[in-house]
């Protein structure tokens, strides 16, 4: 009785501190349906809220703690024959807590996407939705939101996939304060990407002209406190996707398209002086977005969303030099920091160990401010960076503004729905052994008072590593036949994680449960 006492002691004190502190690696998915991440925000609790799509018939917005426990989920549909009827292209966490997801859905009437903008409360209730678009046939996407300091919320966005763009001034009751659609004069392919409130209450909108016949180039936009379009900047040979404000000016992810790398524009607050650090030697695809964030300690991290081998990188406050670099095995979606100075990595993916041809699965992997996690097969070693800054001509573009943006009431078909999760990784190309490790292991007994017995149906080469609570590796070894022991005994009661992977990047993972 005193050891169950003890058990249920030691297993709660355990599980809080696991909660709020742990490193982990877990897949989410949802039984015979792809399941797919577009966005992703930690969150001011510790944990993470994600968005994206659920097979080719709803919208997602997903909450999970620190440990990557569901806490709820909620599914969008808006009765449509297109596919996709809604997607999320980023979150925002507002200063009281709530949560605001912004996209595009589908309008039943002429079945053309409109600009979309949902808000939440922490508990995933709608406070409010709202279709931002002109009553035409025309094609709207919001591609970013930030807070203005007002408690409303700023959008741009994009019309007719690259004919022109938008950004809108909204309340906190998502009623339109100002709105602006913006042409550049002789070219119809122009994107914006992020949006973010300047020192003065202004705005600052990055994006980039993506055209076939004209120079390539990056674009900051600047308007005023009251909503008055001021001037356009353009960095040639550049794709600007994140941006970020520092005490100099605003900070602008792109890609390099001179050296195919990732690289950061700095600035000043007019735009000038503009300085480009290269990452180079990435292999950089051109993802249709990038993301970009600023830690806690003024340093910058970012990711490569490539399809096959992403990379992360965190760069010091100068972007003069990467400090951490890792490559998770996923297609890369995007890496936040929460306020503990974790890390999470999210992408998508087949989960690992099964073959290509099943359904999407979401990996998260949780890491410390160095991307330090302790298992391995998730994450790989990689060369650092070689970093190269150099100044970059900042020109003048005209661009044309013009009103008329209306919002529309769009209420989605809201629901709960069954989600599973798994402590594992995803990988872009999975593996070629549909049977799992772990219906090959039999661990026992599991409680036990410091020697736990494995048993495994075929001869395999195994590497088994046992972590604490706090995901503090504790012991690693090697088998080779049918049987070996986990010894635990100068160690504390308490919960203990073990993971295997065998020669053929088969894995299994799961606890132990260790007693006085």
């Amino acid at each position: 009785m005193k050891k169950i006492l003890l058990l249920t002691i030691v297993s709660l004190l355990t599980l809080n501190s696991w909660s709020q502190d742990s490193l982990y690696n877990k897949v989410f998915y949802k039984t015979a349906t792809d399941l797919e991440a577009n966005s992703v925000l930690a969150t001011s609790d510790g944990g993470l809220l994600f968005a994206g799509v659920s097979g080719f018939d709803s919208g997602f917005i997903c909450k999970v703690d620190s440990l990557g426990n569901y806490i709820w989920n909620k599914f969008l549909d808006f009765q449509s024959p297109l596919s996709n009827e809604v997607i999320f292209n980023q979150l925002l966490e507002t200063n009281d807590n709530f949560y605001v997801a912004v996209g595009k859905a589908v309008n039943n009437d002429n079945l053309q996407f409109e600009g979309y903008i949902l808000k939440l409360n922490d508990l995933g209730d709608t406070l409010w939705s709202k279709s931002l678009a002109i009553a035409n046939n025309s094609s709207y996407e919001i591609s970013a939101v930030a807070e203005t300091n007002d408690g409303g919320y700023a959008v741009a966005g994009n019309i007719n996939y690259g004919e022109s763009i938008f950004v809108a001034k909204l309340s906190s009751n998502g009623i339109v304060d100002w709105t602006h659609i913006l042409d550049a004069a002789g070219d119809s392919t122009v994107y914006v990407n992020a949006i973010q409130s300047t020192p003065s209450n202004g705005l600052y909108v990055s994006g980039y002209n993506d055209s076939t016949t004209a120079i390539k180039f990056g674009t900051l936009h600047h308007f005023t406190d009251a909503g008055d379009y001021e001037w356009t900047k353009k960095y040639a040979y550049a794709k600007t996707y994140g941006l970020e404000m520092t005490n100099q000016g605003p900070a602008m992810l792109t890609l390099d398209l001179n050296n195919y790398s990732i690289a950061v524009i700095k600035t000043d607050f007019n735009g000038e002086n503009a300085n480009e650090t290269v990452f180079f030697g990435q292999d950089c695809q051109f993802p249709d977005e990038l993301k970009f964030e600023m830690q806690s300690d003024s340093s910058f991290i970012f990711m490569n969303p490539a399809d096959f081998g992403s990379r992360i990188f965190k760069a010091n406050k100068e972007l003069n030099a990467t400090v951490a670099y890792k490559r998770p095995f996923m297609i890369g979606l995007s890496v936040v920091e929460t306020k503990n100075k974790r890390v999470f990595a999210i992408g998508n993916g087949p989960i690992y160990g099964v073959k290509v041809l099943v359904q999407k699965h979401i990996g998260i992997i949780k890491m410390d401010e160095n991307f330090e996690n302790p298992t391995v097969y998730c994450l790989s070693e990689d060369n650092t960076a070689t970093v190269v800054t150099s100044p970059i001509v900042a020109n003048d573009i005209v661009f044309v503004s013009s009103t008329g943006l209306n919002t529309f009431s769009n209420p989605a078909t809201i629901t709960t729905q069954t989600l599973e999760s798994v402590i594992d990784c995803v990988s872009f190309l999975g593996s070629v052994d549909e049977q799992t490790l772990a219906s090959l292991i039999k661990i026992y007994p599991n409680v036990s008072t410091g020697i736990f017995h494995v048993e495994q149906a075929e001869i395999n080469d195994i590497q088994l590593t046992v972590f604490d609570a706090l995901g503090q590796k504790v012991s690693q070894q090697e088998f080779h036949g049918y049987t070996t022991e986990i010894d635990l005994s100068a160690q504390k009661a308490g919960i203990y994680f073990y993971q295997m992977k065998d020669t053929k990047n088969r894995v299994a993972s799961g606890k132990l449960i260790l007693v006085d």
